[in-house]
């Protein structure tokens, strides 16, 4: 996996645990996302296919054991062929944890996976398939703990992370439980030191079914997600990551006034740097806080 002298041990973290309920609206029969089928296979194979040319192990996190086991029957049939991707893929159901949403997955994820670095994808994300290579290498070559693509509107796609995994990026991201946090960004927010990867297209979110019939119209799937590809990374600092630990040490430890002044200082950091597209973030942070604060007030 590594020209290096000492291989370094990759882990693909396929996030399968939503409801999927904007795609099932209005639908008689429930379907998970991830299984749904797009050109002759189910998404989350299309996304397996990518992960695991670059990784040596691949979690499917589940949220229960029903889904779990849904999943297992799926897969026997469909990996039968394919003993190198059936050898690697385990199915793990989301840990009891205090996060929720998409980051009791990734922390699920942390606590089953033996790579040193971890490369999350939702089961329902479309991309071109050099773009993991690409959060591989930039993890391992450059100066970075984490690596998120940016689509060409200037916002991150959280939905895809490249993580090295140390003891401290751990710590860092399990701090986040503690406060009952479920947004992807907030990793981003903890980390000094960000690859970022400019995208030519957007990623491609399939949330409803209008959407996936529109791609099952496109004749040459792969063509399209050509366009997808990366331009270029680059190595932002983040200075605000500071204000944002205090926050939520001020925040669990409910010092309201107190974690608000270090959002707004955080805000102030971030409309500076090169990821002010995160700034909505912090403001919807701020937002949730000035209720807290003012229903307090009334008690």
């Amino acid at each position: 996996m590594s020209d290096d002298n000492r291989t370094i041990r990759t882990s693909g973290i396929i996030l399968a645990g939503g409801k999927s309920r904007r795609f099932n609206v209005n639908e008689t029969t429930p379907l998970h996302k991830g299984l749904s089928v797009l050109q002759g296979k189910p998404l989350i194979l299309h996304v397996m296919e990518k992960i695991q040319k670059v990784c040596d192990e691949i979690l499917v996190v589940v949220n229960s054991e029903m889904v779990k086991r849904s999943f297992s029957n799926i897969f026997r049939d469909l990996l039968a062929t394919t003993e190198e991707l059936i050898m690697k893929v385990k199915i793990v159901v989301d840990e009891p944890l205090d996060a929720v949403g998409p980051l009791r997955g990734v922390l699920t994820g942390l606590k089953h996976s033996r790579g040193e670095i971890m490369v999350t994808s939702a089961c329902d994300t479309l991309y071109h398939p050099k773009i993991p290579k690409v959060m591989i290498d930039t993890l391992k070559y450059r100066d970075v703990f984490l690596v998120v693509p940016q689509n060409p509107d200037g916002h991150l796609e959280p939905t895809l992370l490249g993580m090295k995994i140390t003891t401290h990026v751990k710590s860092l991201i399990f701090s986040l439980q503690k406060v009952k946090r479920g947004r992807l960004t907030d990793i981003i927010r903890l980390t000094s030191r960000v690859g970022v990867i400019t995208l030519h297209e957007p990623v491609l979110n399939i949330n409803t079914r209008e959407q996936l019939r529109h791609l099952m119209i496109k004749e040459e799937l792969n063509d399209f997600l050509e366009l997808i590809t990366p331009s270029e990374v680059r190595v932002v600092y983040l200075t605000s990551v500071a204000w944002f630990e205090a926050f939520l040490h001020h925040f669990q430890n409910g010092e309201l006034e107190k974690a608000m002044t270090c959002l707004e200082k955080e805000l102030d950091a971030i409309k500076s740097s090169p990821l002010s597209t995160l700034e909505h973030h912090v403001a919807k942070d701020l937002s949730f806080l000035k209720l807290m604060m003012n229903k307090r007030a009334r008690i």
